[in-house]
């Protein structure tokens, strides 16, 4: 029942109807101990505030002991795992030992005890909320460095994309005097076509088949003029 309620439920009426009104107990943090059950009921108070979640645990050893027909010692070491701050917190080999005393026909925990394998825990701290705060703080910062990165990179792309215009497609062209029809019809000369199309611009020259059509006395006087480096 006490794991039910407090570790499944989270229930802190539930749980502290598990306690005899004088019980005590002694937990983990720097400020937890309790030497009436007023203290202890406010101690699970804190302990579910701070960690609200349902906290799944796993019993790996586990004794009973029963010194007198009206009193048992249960001891058993457990991991536990829950959420915190929106972060997974595990805890491995948490030990708890609870004394229980027959009153009439109801059993009632007179003493708890519990401790964390970790000395994280702060002032008045039932898990250690700083640590955990730190490193939240920690994933933001990396989380804005990051996102302020992708933000940087696109806009950056979105600069490339609008500096480059692409031509696609099939382009009807004139096989004799290499004019290009658009998409309405009309034929244009294709340094002109081209330069609407893109950023591209056009110098101009002669390929050497060209110059040889063109200019070919010319092309003949050079290469008589050329002295011969054979000679």
């Amino acid at each position: 029942m006490y794991f039910e309620h407090y570790f499944t439920n989270r229930d802190l009426d539930r749980t502290a109807q598990l306690f005899w009104n004088q019980a005590t107990c002694v937990g983990t943090g720097h400020s937890e101990i309790a030497h009436d059950y007023n203290v202890l009921k406010e101690l699970y108070r804190r302990d579910i505030r701070e960690a609200p979640n349902r906290i799944d645990y796993t019993i790996t050893k586990s004794s009973l002991y029963t010194p007198s027909d009206n009193v048992a010692v249960v001891l058993c070491e457990l991991n536990v795992c829950t959420k915190i701050l929106d972060q997974e917190l595990k805890l491995n080999k948490i030990r708890l030992s609870l004394i229980l005393v027959k009153f009439e026909v109801q059993w009632l925990i007179v003493h708890m005890h519990i401790s964390f394998p970790t000395e994280a825990h702060g002032e008045n701290e039932a898990y250690p909320i700083k640590e955990l705060e730190e490193r939240n703080k920690v994933l933001t910062k990396l989380v804005e460095e990051r996102t302020k990165d992708l933000q940087r990179a696109n806009e950056e792309l979105q600069d490339k994309i609008k500096e480059i215009k692409t031509l696609h497609g099939l382009l009807p062209i004139c096989s004799s005097c290499k004019k290009i029809r658009d998409d309405k019809g009309e034929w244009h000369v294709l340094e002109a076509y081209i330069t609407s199309k893109s950023d591209a611009t056009f110098s101009h020259g002669l390929c050497p088949e060209c110059f040889q059509a063109l200019y070919s006395e010319y092309s003949q006087k050079r290469n008589t003029n050329t002295p011969n480096n054979s000679e």
